[in-house]
């Protein structure tokens, strides 16, 4: 990547969030991630998600299970609302909106994911972070 790219892809990462926000977000949070939106003709947004490790139908069905669920799909987990989606060998719970605007994500719903953290504690063994391989999925070391 050239310094021009560079340049222009840190000014499109930090718009909404600075790093030093992102960087407080990744250290309170522990199995979710700041994910910025790939954005042009993608129609997405911005998520904080949480991946775990999910290769069968069992691991899936046990999954599923100890979050109290049947299904993939929207959910309330822990009063947070949540998407959960099977991708490859991945359950991915993504989080955005609480404050309104379904592709921002704001400190309201880190507030949530780390309710729903709660939640997944005894999943951990299954997380998977960071949750999505690549520059989107900010995931910086955590240090201290």
């Amino acid at each position: 990547m050239t310094d021009e790219q560079e340049a222009k892809w840190l000014s499109y990462l930090y718009r909404q969030h600075s790093q030093a926000e992102l960087e407080e977000w990744t250290r309170a949070l522990r199995y979710f991630r700041y994910c910025r939106a790939v954005g042009g003709h993608a129609n997405d947004g911005d998520e904080l998600l949480c991946a775990l490790g999910c290769p069968d139908q069992a691991a899936q069905t046990r999954l599923l299970g100890a979050l109290g669920l049947k299904s993939a799909g929207r959910a309330t987990l822990a009063g947070a609302s949540v998407y959960l989606c099977l991708r490859g060998a991945q359950l991915e719970l993504t989080l955005s909106g609480t404050a309104g605007d379904p592709y921002e994500v704001t400190r309201a719903d880190v507030e949530q994911a780390l309710r729903v953290e709660a939640v997944i504690e005894p999943l951990a063994a299954d997380a998977i972070v960071p949750p999505r391989a690549g520059k989107h999925c900010f995931s910086p070391p955590v240090v201290g």
